[in-house]
């Protein structure tokens, strides 16, 4: 008894309503067939094999978006060889792959919704009449005759013998004694048995036949260096060397973006991090070179028991700083009076 097969795509199995509501439909639909169903990632694997000859109907269940997912061309030749003859795949049908469809056998639908396996795949015998010899009005060809002149008579010389004169006439005996074809033949245009009449040949109706059948290129490999599609391939090579340079194509792109989105990243956190070192050092040479009120306020060193901040501004012009008001004066003791009558001596 033939079966029907849901191949479920893996993320269709989160979804256990979806699966059910599909079972009851094609179990409704076909009530005398056993339902069997398998992940069509198991199938493509090879972890899953299909018997052949055994489902009538192979649905596909999937989400929209996984319409992108091509089929691969072992696959495909799976699900030809399990369906019986007249067997149909519906369902989700993946794009782009009509053409490794039409290679595995399938008859594509108008609608492009279901592949069906044709019915018959093997060619039928059919009597074909033969044409009557009673019609043909050419006149009938005989074979040609060969004949064969009369020797000449023998002549006999009693002259002296000439060795070039008898090479001369051995020649001549022997054009003379060659073979002549007569064609006995009224005219060489009444040759009628050597055209074929148009009418006469087989339409697709003589042989019974419902449907055209399409006999499917296969394109193996030898495991030696495959041969370049020609210029005006048809059995599928050129499409298959453009997809392989696509997918070359994309994978190189991808990598090349990867590439380039980490080296964006590093780049920003390198950035981050010397920009992090950059505030660490503004925030520790801020609070270096940050003053109090206390140090911001003038010491006045005649009074006894104040300092300055370096605490050498009493011992001279070269213990001072660049800003120290005392700069130019003459050392003195912490608390000492400076007036300008102790320069008296120096004028």
């Amino acid at each position: 008894m033939p079966s029907i097969l849901l191949l479920i795509h893996p993320t269709v199995v989160t979804e256990p309503e979806r699966v059910e509501q599909t079972k009851r439909f094609l179990i409704a639909s076909n009530p005398e067939a056993d339902l069997v169903q398998h992940v069509v990632d198991r199938v493509a694997l090879g972890q899953q094999t299909l018997d052949a000859n055994t489902y009538k109907l192979i649905h596909y269940l999937a989400p929209e978006e996984a319409k992108q997912n091509k089929f691969t061309s072992g696959l495909i030749a799976q699900l030809y060889d399990s369906l019986v003859p007249g067997g149909q795949f519906t369902g989700l049908i993946p794009a782009d792959c009509a053409l490794e469809a039409i290679m595995a056998g399938f008859v594509i639908a108008d609608d492009d919704k279901s592949w069906q396996k044709p019915q018959s795949t093997k060619p039928v015998p059919v009597a074909v009449p033969l044409k009557s010899r009673s019609d043909n009005k050419s006149p009938t060809r005989r074979l040609p005759l060969f004949k064969k002149l009369a020797s000449p008579p023998t002549l006999t010389d009693s002259s002296e013998f000439d060795e070039d004169d008898s090479d001369s006439v051995e020649q001549s005996r022997l054009k003379e004694t060659k073979l002549v074809f007569f064609e006995d033949s009224e005219s060489d245009t009444e040759i009628g048995d050597s055209y074929i009449d148009e009418n006469e040949l087989l339409k697709s109706a003589d042989l019974g036949l419902s449907e055209n059948l399409v006999a499917p290129v296969q394109c193996t490999t030898t495991g030696k260096k495959r041969r370049k599609a020609c210029k005006d391939c048809t059995c599928g090579l050129r499409e298959k060397e453009e997809e392989e340079e696509r997918k070359q194509r994309s994978v190189q792109e991808s990598i090349l973006s990867k590439m380039a989105r980490s080296a964006t990243d590093e780049a920003i956190q390198i950035e981050k991090r010397l920009q992090a070192k950059r505030d660490e050092a503004r925030r520790k040479l801020g609070e270096k070179i940050k003053f109090s009120d206390t140090d911001m306020t003038e010491v006045d060193f005649t009074i006894e028991g104040k300092t300055g901040g370096c605490n050498s501004c009493a011992l001279g012009d070269a213990f001072r700083c660049d800003g120290c008001p005392f700069l130019g004066l003459p050392a003195f003791k912490p608390g000492q009076v400076v007036t300008l009558d102790s320069f008296g001596e120096d004028i």
